[in-house]
């Protein structure tokens, strides 16, 4: 039976939960789309926004993090986090009550009769397996009790020639730590899926680029080990 969920102790998550098997995820109400700025409507600028977020009991959005950009230089982002702090959820409950959760969600920009690049690309982490790749330290940290498994703060998806972007397709995983400093430190490919064979250097090149908040141990700063992936859709919705 796995320990009862501990909310984040500081940083931008103070006092939220992650989603876990003892804390249900927020579910959607109401979506609002973001506006476009007049330059990336003229220039086409389609794809989305990755934000992190802090939905309350209430189920109002609260603090918003970005994490990844398509169009910062004609406005975008700003047209994303004012969407994003205008959704509405039914809020995370544990055992019942509601509590504040951290999430992921996804800003688009769609334009009509502009198609969307594909593939879409998504990631995140996940506790690590419990065999480590050869050259791993056996006693890495571990996300467990007094160590939550950090939060990401920025990101960036890999750069695929138009040959590699007609074909990703599905997951690589990888085993990486992540330094006290939040930088990516040692990182191998655990795995990857057949339409994602070929496209494991490029993965790796931007997953090295990520931060994360520092992680600590009750309070001490601390590295931890955990498993990363990077994950190629040819979906055209989500």
């Amino acid at each position: 039976m796995s320990a009862p969920s501990e909310p984040f102790p500081d940083g931008f998550a103070r006092g939220a939960y992650r989603v876990a098997p003892d804390v249900t995820a927020p579910v959607p109400k109401k979506l609002v789309a973001p506006d476009y700025t007049e330059e990336a409507r003229q220039k086409q600028i389609v794809g989305e926004d990755e934000l992190l977020v802090i939905v309350r009991p209430d189920g109002t959005v609260g603090p918003v993090k970005l994490l990844t950009s398509i169009g910062r230089e004609f406005g975008l982002d700003e047209k994303a986090i004012k969407a994003a702090s205008e959704h509405l959820f039914e809020p995370g409950r544990k055992a019942g009550v509601a509590v504040p959760v951290v999430a992921t969600i996804y800003v688009e920009f769609t334009l009509p009769g502009v198609p969307r690049p594909l593939p879409r690309m998504t990631g995140g982490t996940a506790d690590p397996p419990l065999s480590l790749p050869a050259g791993f330290a056996r006693d890495l940290p571990r996300p467990g009790p007094g160590l939550l498994r950090p939060l990401p703060t920025a990101k960036i998806y890999p750069t695929l020639t138009a040959e590699q972007a007609a074909r990703a397709n599905g997951r690589v995983e990888m085993v990486g730590v992540v330094l006290p400093t939040g930088k990516v430190g040692d990182l191998a490919i655990a795995r990857s899926a057949p339409g994602a064979a070929g496209l494991e250097d490029a993965v790796l090149a931007a997953v090295r680029t990520w931060e994360f908040e520092p992680p600590s141990k009750n309070g001490a700063a601390s590295s931890v080990v955990l498993t990363f992936i990077v994950e190629f859709s040819r979906a055209v919705g989500r």
